[in-house]
Parts: structure tokens; sequence; C-alpha cells
């Protein structure tokens, strides 16, 4: 955003100077656009620490014309459970998530496994395993625990490991619910919380029958990039092994797959 609207009225609500004007005085946004009169989009980074300026951004998209904004963040659940104005028919959604194929500048299933598909991640030459684990415990499990509020984090942490070890496979509350000593209903609130939160997401079977589709079996659970479960289960993969062949009409592509991962 910062390369593509250089020239537009940028808000940084990181700053702590910038977070304590408008936390205090969410009017001075609209005030100050008003003055500016700007021709390009606005751009508010971190929107969900200070709900209160939705308000004022449906102000004026509705009364300003020409008008427009770009608002990022990554507490959209924070968002939706403050009970802000969620800009209903006004905003377009976009979500972000790890590179996928086409993305890439290069294709290393190695890199893949190991630093995981964030782009940081994925195109940083500094050790993938500290990376890992720097994001996932002072990044990944405070932002869990605060937007959750959870008090039992030890639960929790085991139901992580658990998911991590399930990573692409069926999954079976009850049997989770065992290993990590925690009732059926808390993990299946466990696991809505990762879906929520876009850490995670569940891909649910289904067969067809005369009279539509009926949705059967148990679903299969995957993390958002394969690096945060392997970080969890304190998993490297040191090398390929075993080898599968693609074929196209233009090319013939040759990899390697881990012998402890499975291939559907």
């Amino acid at each position: 955003l910062k390369q593509r609207f250089s020239d537009s009225i940028y808000a940084d609500l990181l700053k702590s100077g910038e977070f304590i004007e408008y936390n205090a005085r969410p009017y001075l946004l609209r005030e100050r656009i008003i003055a500016a009169q700007p021709k390009r989009p606005v751009i508010i980074d971190e929107i969900q620490k200070i709900p209160a300026l939705l308000d004022e951004i449906h102000w004026m998209t509705e009364n300003l014309r020409g008008i427009s904004f770009v608002m990022c963040g990554s507490g959209m659940r924070r968002i939706k459970h403050s009970g802000a104005n969620l800009l209903g028919g006004r905003a377009w959604r976009q979500n972000f998530m790890p590179l996928c194929y086409p993305e890439l500048p290069r294709f290393d299933l190695l890199g893949i496994f190991n630093r995981g598909l964030i782009p940081d991640h994925f195109l940083s030459d500094g050790d993938p395993t500290r990376m890992l684990k720097s994001y996932v415990s002072e990044y990944l499990a405070p932002e869990i625990q605060w937007e959750s509020r959870l008090r039992n984090f030890g639960a929790f942490g085991r139901f992580l490991e658990a998911m991590a070890f399930s990573n692409g496979e069926m999954i079976s509350y009850s049997n989770i619910s065992r290993e990590c000593a925690v009732d059926a209903k808390s993990v299946r609130g466990y696991a809505d919380l990762l879906q929520e939160m876009m850490i995670g997401y569940l891909v649910f079977p289904y067969a067809k029958s005369e009279s539509g589709v009926v949705i059967s079996r148990m679903p299969k659970f995957c993390f958002f990039d394969p690096a945060i479960a392997n970080s969890l289960m304190n998993r490297t993969v040191s090398q390929l092994k075993g080898v599968a062949k693609a074929r196209t009409r233009f090319i013939t592509v040759t990899f390697e797959i881990p012998v402890n991962l499975s291939v559907r």
C-alpha cells in the first residue's frame, strides 16, 4: 500500500502518538480529511486498534464525494466482537493468505516445509527454525490469548500441538479431547477460534445423492501454513525421500516427498 499509494494520507495506528490522538478524538480523522480533500484513497493501518474510526469512515463514505479508504489489519475478529460498525455493503473484504504456487519466485519444497509460505519467511535467508519459533511464541500464541481471553492457555497449548499432529487429516473432537484432557465442547470451541482467526480451516467431505449434496464423515483440519504445524511439533524436514512425477503438456516436474507425509 505504501508503494502503490505513496502520496496518500496514511494513518499508522501502530505509532503511539497517532493511536493516542485518534483513540481520544476519532473525529480528528474526519476533520483532517475534509480539510485535505484527498484525491487518492486514505490508508488506515491496524484499523482493529480503534473500531470507533469505522463510524467516522461510514459517515464520510455517505456524505463526501470521491472519498475512498483502504483499511488493513490482522484482527477482524476483534472488530466483529467489539460491536463496531462493520460498514455492511459499503466495504469489500480481501483476505491476504500465504503465497500460493503461481506467486512463488522459485519452487523449493524443503523451503516450503521448513520456512512456510508467509512471504517474509519464505524469502528470508535467516534461520527458519528460530524464525518460526519466534513467530508462534511471540506473535501467534499471545494474539490468540488476547483475542479470546483464554484463561487455561496450558490446555489450549496441548490442543494446538494435537491439531498440529492432525494437520491435513480427519479430526475427531472426542479423540483430541482425551489427548488434551479438555472436554469436547471446549475443543470444538478452540477449533472454531482457529478458524475465526484464519489460523486454520476445516475441509468438509461430501457425497452426492439424489436429494443433493450430503456432508458426511469427519472434516480435515489444515493450518494456514504447513510450516506452522511443523514448528508446533518441533519437526524439521532435513531431506526429501521418495519420488513423485507430475506430467503436463509442456514440462515434466520431478519432486521428492518427505517419507513422513502422506499424499492424497
